[in-house]
């Protein structure tokens, strides 16, 4: 984190899993950090009352070992998922669970060809599946559950051989 993007979050105690007062974010509850990975999972159970939007990829970038990204059942974190997150494509795993978050979902994300995992399910999300997510090649868990999204399924998923969780309930969808 050389921009100290992590380190300018405030966490609450609880989230530190230290007493040194000068401990770094890799010492945090919920953050992972080795040579090659970090794991950021703000969830909450050591984090509460959030607020804010989500990071624009060129913040995330930063970051250049990230491969999952977590920020879930914080209520006051708002507005849609950045499209230029379809840059992180190192990333593996995004889980945006029950937050506020709204408007469609970026067909964009369909860039990410290590994704292997999109929960954003519980949120406020509209519009149609991105039929663009058939490029998803290494997805095997695809969450979009208890939104408002519309339409059908696309016919090009079919393709999506390796996905073994595929959760649609509680939206606006139609067709069998």
């Amino acid at each position: 984190d050389t921009t100290g993007v992590i380190q300018s979050w405030t966490v609450p105690t609880s989230a530190v899993s230290s007493s040194d007062s000068n401990a770094t974010y890799c010492t945090w509850r919920g953050v992972t950090c080795t040579d090659v990975i970090l794991e950021i999972h703000v969830n909450e159970a050591w984090f509460h009352g959030l607020v804010g939007t989500l990071p624009p990829a060129e913040v995330l970038i930063a970051l250049p070992h990230l491969s999952v990204f977590e920020v879930s059942n914080q209520s006051e974190i708002t507005g849609s998922i950045p499209g230029s997150w379809s840059q992180l494509l190192q990333v593996q795993e995004v889980t945006l669970r029950n937050n506020s978050l709204s408007g469609p979902i970026p067909r964009e994300l369909a860039k990410l060809c290590s994704l292997q995992l999109l929960d954003v399910s519980a949120n406020q999300l509209t519009g149609s599946l991105p039929v663009e997510f058939n490029a998803l090649t290494q997805i095997s868990k695809l969450d979009l559950g208890n939104n408002t999204l519309t339409g059908t399924l696309p016919g090009p998923w079919e393709g999506l051989t390796g996905l073994f969780y595929l959760y649609l309930d509680f939206n606006m969808l139609i067709g069998t």
